[in-house]
């Protein structure tokens, strides 16, 4: 036993260091691992424990699985780290309090565990933590936290000292995993899609640029202004396999020369000829409380889409321009978004976030919350600032290659293309 202990102990520190790194190896390596801990807790009675190595066994095959391919379809390796959406916790805890007391039960009625309730406790926030790591968000290293440190307590408690070691170096390292991807998680947040304006100078140089940096799950095209300017009509072009469309934003598609991969909303923008042509690739969502635009995001983050660009949002109507934007701040709680219009970029944010630029580009900074706000990098900063009203940080002007946007609150930050 002690032997298997300790094979499993080094393999464990091997999986951790991978998972630190956020290297796609830890799946092959988590593989492997479950399998002697299947032995070494069915041994020590912890049969929670034994039954979820085999989840974490099935587990690992599919979170290999859907790195590979949610890297694959963004253009990149493997998928990037991300923020744990909030709105998601209340189901998140609903589901934990469902596992522990189904498993406690379990455990108190049906076995001879010697601890049920820890074992349940660790299981389930392991089985919980699994999955969000399956996913890649931060905050999977807090469960791992608890799990961990929980666990160190009763395998040492059951002399199971090569795994009591081994779980205590992973409460330790829990600590500094959430920290590096935490930091990740932000990067990849201060880093949006758009990340070189300064370098749309030429056609010829929009077009190289946005083939080699740019890289979306989907383009959402809304029933505004259709795309004119050539830097969101070359994301058209280059999704033109991933286009969701708004509802009657799939007519002037048609007319441009593109086919939908799908059209959401409640049909009544749609022209029949279009309808009949489209009749497969219809998505009717007839409830009223949201409109199109929100309708197909969600439907896009069904289908696992988190990186969206939407094109013609604005234009026609204000009062449906006006509302688009303001969704914006919504949308970024579930997904990296941005909005492209034939003048600009506009981009959601919150936190501390450096954006790119070139010197002299017109800046505007749209504030939806009272919240304090500071500038730096602008040609009129602003220091710590409660901003009241909307549009009081609008209408600057970018001094060099990037700029700072401080915000306790949610903001929309607009760029706009620089001219040729």
């Amino acid at each position: 036993m002690i032997t298997i202990e300790i094979i499993g102990a080094v393999i464990g520190l091997l999986y951790l260091w991978l998972e630190y790194k956020a290297n796609i190896w830890l799946w092959p390596v988590g593989v492997v691992m479950p399998l002697l801990y299947i032995y070494i807790f069915y041994a020590g009675k912890f049969y929670a424990d034994m039954g979820v190595n085999v989840y974490y066994l099935f587990a690992c095959l599919y979170g290999w699985i859907r790195w590979r391919k949610d890297g694959q379809e963004s253009g990149g390796d493997v998928m990037r780290i991300t923020r744990f959406p909030l709105r998601r916790t209340g189901r998140l805890l609903t589901a934990g309090a469902g596992l522990f007391g189904g498993i406690a039960l379990l455990l108190r009625f049906y076995t001879d565990s010697p601890a049920p309730y820890g074992d349940a406790l660790t299981t389930a926030l392991s089985m919980l933590a699994m999955w969000m790591l399956a996913h890649k968000y931060a905050e999977q290293w807090v469960l791992w936290f608890f799990v961990n440190g929980i666990s160190t307590a009763l395998y040492l408690w059951k002399d199971l000292y090569p795994t009591g070691a081994l779980f205590a170096v992973y409460t330790v390292v829990s600590v500094f995993g959430y920290r590096k991807w935490l930091l990740e998680a932000q990067s990849n947040r201060r880093k949006p899609p758009l990340s070189t304006p300064s370098s749309l100078t030429s056609p010829n140089s929009q077009f190289s640029i946005l083939n080699s940096q740019f890289s979306w799950d989907a383009v959402v095209l809304a029933n505004g202004e259709f795309p004119s300017h050539p830097v969101p009509l070359a994301m058209l072009e280059r999704y033109r396999e991933r286009i969701i469309c708004c509802d009657g934003a799939a007519d002037a598609l048609l007319q441009a020369g593109f086919y939908p991969a799908a059209v959401v909303g409640d049909g009544d923008s749609l022209s029949p000829g279009g309808r009949a042509k489209l009749a497969e690739r219809l998505v009717c969502i007839s409830e009223q409380d949201t409109n199109d635009l929100t309708k197909t995001v969600r439907y896009c983050l069904s289908r696992g889409y988190k990186r969206l660009l939407i094109l013609g949002a604005t234009g026609k109507r204000e009062d449906h321009t006006l509302g688009n934007i303001g969704l914006l701040t919504d949308y970024m709680d579930d997904a990296e978004v941005e909005m492209w219009t034939n003048h600009g970029t506009l981009t959601p944010a919150r936190g501390n976030v450096v954006f790119e630029s070139y010197a002299g580009q017109p800046v505007s900074v749209f504030c939806l919350n009272n919240a304090p706000l500071t500038l730096d990098g602008l040609k009129w900063p602003v220091t710590n600032r409660v901003i009241t009203s909307w549009w009081q940080a609008s209408l600057n002007e970018a001094l060099s290659d990037r700029f700072r946007v401080q915000t306790a609150g949610k903001v929309v930050v607009f760029r706009q293309y620089e001219r040729n």
